[in-house]
């Protein structure tokens, strides 16, 4: 009887140890480190600091006329409906901007951060918007 008690707390104690490890080493995980997880969609883009993108907002910007629909699709569905100048001061809209002369046919842009599309329907966009959304330098 003494022996089984004396297994079962060893297992007991194996268990919370193996679980207080687990624990531990996902806690070091660098992909949810500030800074880390290299794996972000887009590339690192130093001169992406608009005063919107300081704030957290991501903004999506086009030089084709016939891309603004799907953006446009794209940022009521994740703004749940039209930007809210309250949520724009807050960092946490995704806007909309055309630029004729911009070399990529689509450009999202977040505070530092960069990622070029072909389409509005790439799903890189939507990938990069949930990385960055609200994450601007006033954030950190």
């Amino acid at each position: 009887m003494r022996r089984a008690g004396i297994l079962a707390a060893t297992v007991v104690v194996a268990v919370i140890g193996v679980g207080g490890l687990i624990l531990f080493f996902q806690s070091r995980d660098d992909a949810q480190l500030e800074g880390g997880g290299g794996s972000k969609p887009g590339v690192v883009a130093p001169e992406e600091t608009d005063a919107e993108l300081v704030r957290g907002n991501v903004l999506l910007t086009y030089r084709d006329p016939a891309d603004e629909k799907g953006l446009q699709t794209i940022a009521l569905d994740i703004n749940g409906g039209p930007v809210d100048p309250d949520l724009r001061d807050a960092g946490t809209v995704v806007l909309i901007r055309r630029v004729k002369d911009q070399g990529e046919r689509i450009v999202a842009r977040a505070y530092q951060r960069r990622l070029a599309a072909q389409s509005p329907e790439d799903p890189a966009l939507r990938e990069f918007i949930e990385a960055f959304l609200g994450q601007g330098a006033l954030k950190r």
